[in-house]
């Protein structure tokens, strides 16, 4: 039996701490380790013990992420476990193999799955278990595909975890792990995204949509946009490059890198490059700035064209506003949990600020949306009663919120969809 195959049979072997173990022999544990099973000291390894003398084979070490070469390890029929070997790397590990997703996949699937799985850290691993478990269109979204109708989520993943990042991510202090963790966590859980302090709330809304609807597009977008061009090609022909100052860390610390490199590429290709991440501000007057003696012009946030045109970059197909309040709640109603919805909302004090969320579904009178607003996700408990508008929190960890049908055509200026 190959490796790809041996490898859903692997089980811990029960806990006994510092214990001689005797290992009745059998085909399946002499398949996993190369070697009729034997009587030898047992180390403990996070409340399961593995055989510490019996030697491994080459996908059960990858649980480890041992700093000998991955391709090494895969063609090698015998490794030792590598000392390093972590309990959650080794969770993981067994339930990426073991799940359907995983199972799924051809066999160079899974060994790209397993180059992802080797190059990232322990956050990233639990992540990648998670979407490899996600469904998109009925088949796990690592074989998503995204505008080309050929490249998988997973083959632009495993692009993004062996590619060589420009020097300013390590003179930012950004590894490939944490860019590897923070996209795929985005991928398998689009609730995650959030805009923090930044206002943001339009291209985080976009991104969230992306990463719901079509989360191969949106790791592509990052791998490319991480890579040494800077830039990549959308679904509607337009490029988005890389903003200025994107890569460094800023005022907004609970938005991931990739998060902060999305939404602020897509705020300078929304203004024609008048957009400063640094700052969040937008210099209307950037472009035409002949020395630093003249005032600048500045702005903040997106206007509807602007947000009309991106959702049109990313989507393929044009996009109309409804401001019509019946009109806006049928069509809401008519979209609950086929595809999301993107709405502009008045917000705080007298209605006088604006902000975009995305109605997820419309269920017992109730609109559900994702606020990519975080500032409250982790001092709010569940049910949590707000007010400006009036909403209830429902899920601080996702930004699910929901409010009153009346109350949201009340406080909306207008939902984003596409045209018929």
């Amino acid at each position: 039996m190959g490796i790809l195959g041996i490898a859903g049979n692997f089980n811990p072997i029960p806990s006994t701490q510092n214990k001689t173990v005797e290992d009745p022999p059998s085909a399946e544990k002499a398949a996993l380790t190369g070697t009729a099973a034997t009587t030898h000291e047992a180390s403990h390894f996070g409340g399961d013990v593995f055989q510490d003398e019996a030697p491994l084979s080459p996908m059960i070490t990858l649980i480890a992420g041992g700093s000998s070469d991955f391709a090494e390890r895969i063609s090698s029929p015998k490794l030792p476990m590598p000392a390093e070997v972590t309990p959650s790397s080794a969770n993981s590990f067994i339930s990426l193999i073991s799940g359907k997703g995983f199972q799924s996949l051809s066999e160079s699937q899974q060994a790209k799955a397993l180059e992802v799985f080797d190059k990232a850290d322990d956050k990233g691993r639990a992540e990648l278990v998670a979407l490899a478990k996600r469904e998109v269109n009925g088949k796990s979204a690592l074989v998503d595909f995204c505008k080309d109708g050929k490249t998988t989520l997973l083959d632009s993943l495993q692009k993004l975890a062996t590619q060589t990042l420009p020097k300013k991510f390590a003179r930012a202090g950004i590894d490939s792990k944490e860019l590897l963790f923070s996209v795929m966590q985005e991928a398998a859980n689009p609730g995650m995204v959030n805009q923090d302090a930044h206002g943001t709330c339009t291209t985080a809304s976009m991104q969230y949509m992306l990463c719901k609807q079509n989360p191969a597009e949106y790791v592509r977008i990052i791998q490319e946009l991480t890579s040494t061009s800077g830039k990549a090609e959308l679904r509607g022909g337009k490029t988005l490059r890389q903003a200025q100052e994107s890569v460094e860390r800023d005022f907004s610390p609970k938005r991931s890198v990739s998060e902060r490199i999305f939404q602020a590429a897509m705020m300078e290709h929304s203004t024609i490059g008048l957009y400063d991440n640094s700052r969040d501000i937008i210099i209307l007057n950037r472009l035409s700035q002949a020395s630093s003696d003249i005032p600048e012009l500045t702005t903040w946030g997106l206007t509807e064209y602007e947000q009309t045109k991106g959702l049109e970059a990313f989507f393929g197909r044009g996009f109309q506003a409804e401001k019509d309040k019946d009109t806006l709640g049928r069509k809401l109603i008519e979209r609950s949990e086929k595809q999301p919805t993107y709405a502009r909302m008045k917000w705080g004090n007298n209605k006088a600020s604006g902000h975009v969320v995305v109605v997820d579904k419309v269920e017992n009178g109730r609109v559900y949306f994702h606020n990519p607003e975080s500032t409250h996700i982790l001092i709010l408990a569940p049910n949590t009663e707000l007010d400006r508008p009036p909403r209830i929190l429902e899920d601080p960890p996702n930004s699910l919120e929901s409010m009153d049908m009346e109350d949201f055509k009340a406080w909306a200026q207008s939902i984003l969809i596409e045209k018929e």
